[in-house]
């Protein structure tokens, strides 16, 4: 089961912000903390083995920039993380920030920004897997 917690923040202050040989399952280990969520779509849907288009997602429960924590149980060294997003209604960019922090979240330091533009009904999902690479 998925460990995670909804985060309240004031609005008025910003939060800062894999699939590789070995798959790791985040509800083993990692905690997630969420900047909301929508009841029928709920963040463990992210973490699940229902991906590909049409499979279940994560659906902010809030309009706005949304942010999630996961918050590993011991220091993990990444280098792929694989994202899906899926737009099926309406046109827009989406834009995801990558952030990592050595230090308990007291910092933390971008390594990825990337932007993702949706045109129903022709362009709907990130169609290269949506993996996300970096190097430390």
């Amino acid at each position: 089961m998925l460990r995670k917690n909804i985060l309240k923040q004031d609005r008025s202050e910003t939060v800062p912000p894999a699939m590789s040989a070995t798959m790791i399952s985040i509800p083993d280990v990692a905690s997630v903390l969420v900047s909301s969520e929508d009841s029928l779509h709920p963040i463990d849907h992210v973490f699940d083995d229902h991906n590909g288009p049409g499979g279940t997602r994560w659906i902010a429960g809030e309009v706005g920039e949304q942010t999630i924590i996961v918050a590993f149980d011991r220091p993990l060294r990444l280098q792929k993380v694989n994202l899906e997003i899926e737009e099926a209604e309406m046109s827009r960019t989406q834009e995801l920030s990558l952030a990592v922090s050595d230090d308990g979240g007291q910092r933390y330091k971008e390594v990825l920004k990337q932007e993702y533009n949706f045109s129903p009904p022709d362009t709907t999902s990130n169609a290269n897997g949506g993996q996300c690479l970096w190097t430390t």
